[in-house]
């Protein structure tokens, strides 16, 4: 084999070796699978006393991260002890995609809590923000009471 054909073939393995080095690198660095970061109970946590929250955000998944947004909470807050499981106005939990039902949530949309159920906290979720700092919350859902 002439010097030509050998500079031209370890040129292409180069180009082939290359490639597939940086394939394996980008599976090595892609962000980590969010089914890490969520926790969910073998069975529904306590009761979360809320009546209505606003969807802050969607995920990729479709699940929502949302902020506690009615008044009585806080009232509930703060004319009880903390102890009975009331949230503060700007608390955030996580509503999960259930893809079983026809929930699509969307950025502002409020989701309030029908009569006769409550919320139950069945998880938690954790979460790293813009500023780089890892947010940990509650992941809940509806139940019947």
């Amino acid at each position: 084999m002439n010097t030509r054909n050998k500079s031209i073939l370890i040129f292409v393995a180069g180009i082939i070796t290359g490639f597939i080095l940086t394939i394996l690198l980008a599976l090595i660095l892609q962000p980590r699978n969010t089914d890490e970061n969520l926790q969910l109970f073998e069975k529904p946590a306590q009761e979360i006393k809320a009546n209505s929250f606003r969807v802050m955000q969607v995920l990729p998944d479709g699940s929502a991260l949302a902020m506690v947004n009615d008044i009585s909470s806080m009232l509930n807050n703060s004319l009880s002890s903390t102890a009975d499981n009331s949230v503060e106005i700007g608390t955030i939990v996580l509503f999960l995609n259930n893809n079983n039902s026809n929930t699509n949530y969307y950025d502002k949309q409020i989701i309030t809590r029908p009569s006769g159920k409550h919320f139950r906290q069945i998880g938690i979720y954790r979460y790293i923000t813009k500023q780089e700092m890892m947010k940990t919350v509650p992941v809940i859902a509806l139940f019947d009471k």
